[in-house]
């Protein structure tokens, strides 16, 4: 069942309408009998014709999303690299304890948004 959610989410977003409204039944409806009353929709037979999810704009988010990848893989890095010059120079105290939380932020923003391209680019989305 969540298999077909999926594919109907993917292929709602690639603008395939009708296959995505039928994945949707066959997911709520598992018994394969039409649904009954106004839900009910006449299929045409070349809806579902195993055709791949098409991502609209391309390799771009791809390329994106491996540079958010790389971005976020060396922030880590130095990170860990430098973790003893960060930390006593954020145990001064006066306005020090800044850095860490600058820090935390830059690392908040380029890994969410490499997360955030990830499921994108895998055509998940959140029910919203």
């Amino acid at each position: 069942m969540l298999s077909k959610r999926f594919a109907a989410v993917t292929y709602a977003e690639a603008g395939d309408a009708e296959t995505a409204l039928r994945l949707a039944d066959e997911a709520r409806n598992p018994t394969g009998q039409p649904p009954s009353g106004s839900e009910h929709r006449q299929q045409s037979p070349k809806e579902g014709a195993g055709q791949p999810a098409r991502n609209p704009d391309g390799g771009a988010s791809v390329s994106r999303l491996a540079v958010l990848g790389i971005i976020s893989a060396v922030l880590y890095g130095v990170l860990f690299l430098y973790e003893a010059p960060i930390l006593s120079i954020s145990a001064q105290g006066q306005w020090m304890f800044i850095i860490p939380v600058v820090i935390a932020f830059v690392f908040s923003y380029v890994h969410g948004a490499f997360t955030g391209l990830f499921w994108d680019v895998l055509g998940i989305k959140a029910k919203g």
